[in-house]
Parts: C-alpha cells; structure tokens; sequence
C-alpha cells in the first residue's frame, strides 16, 4: 500500500471534519496561506506544528511528522 502524502491526508481530514483551510489555520496558529501551500505540497509544517495538527485530528504525532518527511 503506497505511503499517504501529507496534503492528501490533510485535505482528507479536512473534508471528514466539514472544516476550511482558516479554521485550522486558527485553531493551530498558522495562516492561512500555510495551510494552502501544505495542501498544495508546496510547503510542509514545522514539527511543532505537526504536533498542534496531530491534536486537532487525534493523530498520532509521529505519524503526522512522518507523512510530512520528518
């Protein structure tokens, strides 16, 4: 089974919760242009941002940082 990128698991999660690229921004403390390059695969977060997102998604955090290549 081929690896899950980290934008598509990221859109995924965000279709499954209804929510929008500003919500998650906020909620994390990013902006939300961040968001739109991670969902772009233009950019990746930090690891401490993927510990905020791994939080909102209850998902585990070195799942998170591994999906987004740290």
């Amino acid at each position: 089974m081929p690896e899950v990128q980290f934008k598509d698991w990221l859109a995924s999660q965000l279709r499954a919760r209804g929510m929008r690229n500003r919500e998650v921004a906020e909620q994390i403390g990013v902006s939300r242009y961040a968001v739109v390059k991670w969902l772009s695969g233009t950019a990746r977060p930090m690891p401490e941002t993927c510990a905020k997102l791994a939080a909102l998604f209850d998902t585990p955090v070195e799942e998170v940082e591994r999906m987004a290549g740290w």
